[in-house]
């Protein structure tokens, strides 16, 4: 999976006007802005606190907080900080909730520096909604969502997720799936210094560090800051030809407690990575035990191999503001205004054989510059400030909410192509500098790669919560999702020449969303959710077209919206040893859009029409002894197309065939121990075969995979409170397999004049082993 990206500098008059006019901040004036705002208070979720010597420890003794007591009327599961705080640091966010039901997590790299794929309930992670402290994360284009862009995990109190409901405050247009909360740990009342160290095979290393400032007296309030930074590294375990992964942090966060019922509450995250990226295989691939990306620039032809490592790179940059208000305007009314702006830059790269179409040859290149190969980057540069404001109010039984948000985001969408010198180095890995131009002086873009799009994303948002009686409570609710796309496609060279050509569409739809729960006695209550999600096409659907070589411009049919009616039923027991939830689901999934290639390998979007997700999810937890716990999840999900697929004029049979890249069956377990000095963990999950075609004519074999983590912590010495060392083993047998698509196609054989397409596929990380040390001071 490739970031998103970034502009370059350029004559051509798209870069002209956003550049000098509407994209010219940079990171580093906002970060350093950032280290002078501050933050607030909010409330926090922790575990029972036990104190055991000098040592205090957050302890669920059921799960070890892999699930906690839920209440919400849907499907709702919550990873704690204290389960967290097991997995090692390397690890990105969406790791960490691959046992939950409905869950499906796949990544290249199992120590984490590697972005992982997922579904949720038969959804894509594209269609699930994100957010970081109440701010959405996904690409406001595509809506995809890159794990690694999420921050330190160390900063993190919780996470939580909302299987196929999407919330009806959320600040998404994208969310047909449901919803991940990311929530920061607030900062401490006391001083204090957090230190880690991460060393592990394939030469990873992980130095963090976070400063607590304590709470301070500003004059208009009480003032607490915390202040992260940390550095990432490891080699690639497969491809390993010098290319590696790269990342840089800063983050904090900061809470001012004004008043009673007023506060401000900040966070910033800032990301730098540089990775190289892993190659996706087809079946045959896997199976003779090929690779895609070489170490050799010449091939066996004598020729470059646009194959060559150092063409598949993947810099990008980017951070994120929030800030929040919470403010009491009378005994039962209060305002909570929440500003926030996201930017992203950078993008994946590839390798391009020979002069590109329209590109000057006699130009000048850098000194040792090759003219027979060159290193193409895909970049997007996004700006994206938005705001949410709700208003919260008390009216006997009922607690009302009442809100509205608003997002404007820019995208620059680029392809330039850049030198490399006679070893295959770009002169400009980050493509800003040294790109070719044409005869005019304007920089040369490839294929659909020269576009500006602006979102204007709004939701007007009513919640009514009323208990009805001593065992029954509703919560309904109801919002208005409006999204305008406007943009110009500036053309390519090989395509439509310098044509400007504009676009825009709007989408809107009217979400309701029914809760009710019914408590059957002291441990146990019902729960029902109905909800209508909504998710708009794309922004690059906006250009969906084929341009003549006459220069005349054919729209494709407009994308339909996907929308969605989610229906739970569900049953929970909660007691001091022991959890269980079970949930009945049933989505009927309307203009599912899929992207494919057409037969000159241009992208579009097509609408596959209706699918039906049905299923069945269970978690429990249980505490054996006062030292001992398990915990596990099943789920079982089937994910069928109602339509037979048209491609090409010809109907292929997908009409009651498993939608692509949906396991039925999905099972974990762990077994925890901890009694508050040595812990351990010990989880495996299975996953069950998943197809790469609509027609399910290939699909990759299941697999089962290990974990373990053990660890010791120590007593409080001198000026050191406490002290962890902790061993991780992921994928602990080094299982070899394939694990998720990449992208689904239509058909992997031929039917009639449609030709066969190769599903491609994500190869499992292997075996990683790391050591942990942290300290707090």
């Amino acid at each position: 999976m490739s970031h998103r990206g970034n502009s370059m500098g350029s004559k051509a008059l798209a870069y002209t006007f956003l550049d000098r006019k509407f994209l010219k901040y940079r990171p580093l004036h906002v970060a350093m802005l950032a280290a002078g705002l501050v933050g607030a208070a909010a409330s926090s979720h922790a575990a029972d606190a036990v104190n055991l010597g000098n040592i205090e420890v957050q302890s669920d003794v059921r799960s070890g907080g892999l699930m906690v007591n839920e209440e919400a009327p849907k499907s709702r599961s919550t990873v704690t900080g204290e389960a967290l705080k097991q997995k090692p640091g390397s690890n990105n966010a969406v790791q960490t909730l691959n046992t939950m039901p409905g869950v499906h997590v796949t990544t290249s790299d199992a120590a984490g520096m590697a972005d992982a794929n997922f579904t949720m309930r038969g959804f894509n992670s594209d269609q699930i909604g994100f957010t970081v402290d109440g701010a959405p994360v996904n690409d406001s284009g595509n809506f995809a969502i890159y794990p690694t862009e999420l921050g330190d995990i160390e900063n993190l109190q919780q996470i939580f997720v909302t299987q196929g409901s999407t919330d009806t405050d959320a600040p998404h247009i994208g969310a047909s799936g449901g919803n991940i909360g990311l929530i920061s740990v607030l900062p401490t009342k006391e001083f204090g210094v957090f230190a880690e160290q991460i060393v592990g095979n394939h030469n990873l290393r992980k130095s963090f560090a976070r400063i607590n400032t304590g709470e301070l007296d500003v004059g208009f309030g009480k003032l607490r800051t915390w202040l992260s930074a940390s550095h990432t590294g490891e080699d690639k375990w497969r491809e390993n030809n010098g290319g590696g992964l790269r990342a840089n942090r800063f983050e904090m966060k900061s809470v001012l407690s004004i008043s009673d019922g007023n506060s401000l509450d900040f966070t910033f995250k800032y990301n730098q990575q540089h990775n190289y990226q892993f190659s996706k295989l087809s079946l045959p691939q896997f199976n003779a035990g090929n690779v895609s990306y070489t170490n050799a620039l010449i091939g066996s032809n004598g020729k470059p191999d646009v194959n060559y490592y150092k063409f598949h790179q993947n810099p990008f940059e980017n951070y994120l503001a929030v800030l929040s208000g919470k403010f009491k305007l009378a005994d039962n009314l209060r305002l909570t205004v929440t500003p926030y702006f996201w930017y992203g830059d950078g993008g994946g790269s590839s390798g391009q054989s020979g002069w590109p179409a329209g590109a000057l040859q006699t130009q000048s290149l850098p000194n040792g510059a090759r003219t027979d190969v060159f290193y193409k980057i895909s970049n997007t540069t996004t700006y994206r400030p938005g705001v949410t404001t709700t208003l919260q109010t008390s009216l006997g039984a009922n607690d009302i909410s009442l809100g509205y948000w608003i997002e404007r985001s820019r995208q620059m969408q680029t392809g330039p192509f850049i030198p490399v010198d006679q070893s295959g180095n770009p002169f400009d890995a980050w493509g800003k500098s040294n790109a070719l131009v044409d005869k005019n002086g304007n920089i040369v873009q490839a294929d659909g790669r020269n576009r500006y799009t602006v979102s204007l994303s709004q939701k007007f948002f009513l919640q009514d919560s009323v208990v009805l009686s001593d065992k029954l409570s509703l919560q309904a609710g109801v919002s208005y999702d409006r999204v305008r796309r406007t943009g110009d496609d500036f053309g390519t060279l090989a395509k439509t020449g310098t044509q400007d050509i504009k676009a825009s569409k709007d989408y809107s739809e009217v979400l309701p969303s029914l809760g009710l729960k019914y408590q059957l006695d002291q441990s146990s209550h019902l729960f029902y959710n109905a909800t209508h999600t909504f998710r708009a096409p794309q922004n690059y659907t906006l250009f969906d077209f084929t341009a003549l070589p006459n220069g005349t411009v054919v729209r494709k049919a407009d994308q339909k919206p996907e929308t969605a009616w989610s229906q739970e039923l569900g049953w929970r027991y909660s007691t001091e040893r022991a959890a269980l939830s079970t949930t009945l689901f049933y989505i009927d999934f309307r203009n599912r859009q899929a992207q494919m290639s057409d037969v000159d390998g241009t992208k579009f979007n097509y609408n596959v029409g209706q699918v039906i997700n049905k299923g069945l999810e269970l978690e429990g937890s249980y505490a054996l002894t006062k030292t001992v716990n398990a915990y596990g999840s099943y789920s079982y999900t089937s994910s069928v197309q109602q339509e037979n697929f048209l491609n090409n004029g010809t109907l292929l049979p997908t009409k009651g065939k498993q939608f692509g890249n949906i396991p039925r069956q999905m099972l974990s377990a762990s077994l925890g121990y901890d009694d508050k000095r040595f812990f351990s963990t010990f989880t495996g999950k299975y996953t069950s075969s998943v197809y790469g075609d609509l027609t399910n004519d290939q699909k990759i074999g299941g697999f089962t995979l290990f974990d373990l983590t053990a660890g010791y912590r120590f007593e409080k010495r001198g000026v050191m409170k406490g002290a962890t060392l902790t061993l991780a083993g992921l994928n602990l047998f080094n299982k070899q397999y394939l694990a998720s698509v990449d992208s689904v196609v239509p058909n992997s054989v031929a039917y009639g004049k449609v030709a066969a397409s190769t599903p491609y596929y994500v190869v499992g990380g292997a075996r990683a082993v790391s050591l942990t040390l942290t300290a707090d001071f």
